[in-house]
């Protein structure tokens, strides 16, 4: 009797742990790219069959690129190009994936250090503790993107960060009333 209770419980803890691990999964992924198995040998053991992309333990891309049929992020600031190093994270793949013809956000100046705006749309955080720097661009509470022109401390996820503008240029750019971020999917 006590075997059978042993090995009923067992069975409990494995099924219970099945699905805690499909349901950690429950990211939409009806944009990534699931044909990888042209990228696997005959040879490959069971193991890889289930793996979709090779990621680290934070759910990144190990090559650094963002695995949505290769779509990257276009930002403009009033009709200005701005070149940004995305960050490979769920909440920069859920904002690809919810950006469809685009995303224009208008956004106003807060607290002398930022431009904040809403998105229109929930998207996927993973927010911790940062302190912000010149042309750092991060989600706040899920539905706002934030542009830094300064510096902040506070609960964000990164999102990216402006490259190619020197911070005087950035500040020039931001530390104005309101500005036009779009985001069109690329």
């Amino acid at each position: 009797m006590k075997l059978l209770r042993l090995l009923a419980f067992t069975l409990m803890i494995n099924l219970f742990s099945l699905s805690s691990c499909e349901n950690g999964n429950s990211v939409d992924d009806s944009n990534l790219n699931t044909n990888t198995d042209s990228n696997l040998d005959d040879d490959t053991s069971s193991d890889n069959e289930n793996n979709e992309t090779d990621s680290n333990e934070d759910g990144d891309n190990l090559e650094g690129e963002i695995d949505m049929n290769q779509k990257e992020l276009k930002l403009t600031i009033d009709n200005k190009s701005i070149d940004v190093k995305w960050e490979v994270n769920d909440s920069v793949k859920d904002l690809i994936s919810k950006t469809g013809e685009g995303i224009t956000v208008n956004a106003t100046r807060y607290g002398g250090f930022e431009q904040v705006g809403s998105l229109g749309r929930t998207i996927v955080s993973n927010d911790t503790y940062l302190t912000s720097t010149v042309g750092d661009i991060f989600l706040y509470s899920r539905n706002q993107i934030v542009i830094f022109f300064g510096s902040n401390s506070w609960q964000y996820t990164k999102l990216g960060h402006i490259e190619n503008m020197s911070n005087n240029e950035i500040i020039a750019l931001l530390d104005v009333p309101s500005v036009t971020i779009n985001l069109t999917a690329m």
